[in-house]
């Protein structure tokens, strides 16, 4: 497994990655624990069970318009609240992800890739930093 291919570990088992349908992710043990977030037809996301991916545990969403993936989207798991976040801290936080990424990929991000692309974004809304994986169907 490498980031360049776009797949994310979700399981000993189970990889979210280019080529994903939405059928198939239902159908799969990961896909029935997932809670469904967004149902807009033809978009529909869910959440997942916290992951672990490159060493440190997440939350992450996967995107899926018309049955196929478009997007999974990977933030931190922190005990923070609305009263306890600190802005700062996680854009720093969020910068610092994303030179490691950058320093892995050995490229700055965006990265593209025949699959899609990588990135790492700051939310100001949700006060958070996310690990994206933009796939395009090439």
């Amino acid at each position: 497994m490498t980031l360049e291919a776009g797949i994310v570990p979700i399981s000993a088992t189970e990889r979210i990655g280019p080529g994903l349908t939405e059928a198939a992710f239902r159908a799969s043990p990961c896909g029935a624990g997932a809670r469904e977030f967004v149902r807009n037809d033809p978009h529909r996301s869910y959440v997942l069970k916290p992951v672990s991916f490159e060493g440190r545990d997440w939350i992450a969403v996967v995107y899926f318009t018309d049955g196929r993936l478009i997007r999974a989207s990977l933030s931190r798991i922190t005990d923070r609240t609305w009263l306890t976040v600190d802005p700062e801290y996680e854009q720093q936080w969020t910068a610092a992800l994303k030179a490691e990424m950058e320093t892995r990929l050995q490229r700055k991000l965006p990265a593209t890739f025949p699959w899609g692309e990588i990135d790492v974004e700051y939310d100001q809304r949700s006060i958070s930093g996310y690990l994206i994986f933009s796939y395009c169907g090439r």
